[in-house]
């Protein structure tokens, strides 16, 4: 398979910080008002609706502001920055990175949101005394590090023997 069709631009590497503290899953399943957690005014369903909107329209923002290039394809490094340890991790990053995949798409960054263009992702979490938010790394699969593509075969691949002596 040619890899040059697969390369829109000359980027490696695009970066956006997206600084907001996003809603936990919980919060938002509550928002969602499912049959055991309707929302304060007894709706079901209408401010989750609200609030994935808003969210998404925050994140755009931030994409224009740097100014991202149309790629066909990224692998993904996130880096939530938290306040503190409270929230759990699994929760965080469950709605983030949905509503960051539905932005990139909207925006225009991506023409999908699928397996073709979203080739996997990495997430790391830090406790910071400064602006809370989310950073995110985004590589052209086929222009990555050497060691980035490495990484990205480990954690894909299914023959991971093959491998064994990188991970001792």
């Amino acid at each position: 398979m040619n890899k040059e069709k697969f390369i829109v631009s000359n980027v490696t590497m695009q970066y956006v910080f997206v600084p907001m503290l996003f809603p936990s899953q919980n919060e938002w399943l509550r928002m969602a008002g499912s049959t055991y957690a309707p929302n304060k005014r007894g709706q079901r369903g209408s401010d989750a609706q609200s609030l994935k909107n808003s969210m998404e329209n925050k994140i755009q923002l931030y994409l224009r502001l740097a100014k991202l290039q149309p790629m066909e394809a990224a692998y993904f490094f996130f880096t939530f920055y938290e306040l503190n340890r409270k929230r759990n991790k699994d929760n965080i990053q469950a709605l983030a990175l949905k509503f960051f995949f539905d932005a990139l798409q909207k925006q225009k960054i991506f023409a999908n949101d699928g397996w073709k263009e979203i080739v996997g992702w990495d997430v790391h979490f830090e406790v910071t005394t400064g602006e809370t938010g989310m950073g995110v790394r985004m590589y052209d699969p086929f222009r990555m590090p050497n060691v980035i593509k490495l990484q990205t075969r480990l954690m894909t691949t299914k023959k991971l023997d093959q491998y064994k002596y990188f991970m001792e």
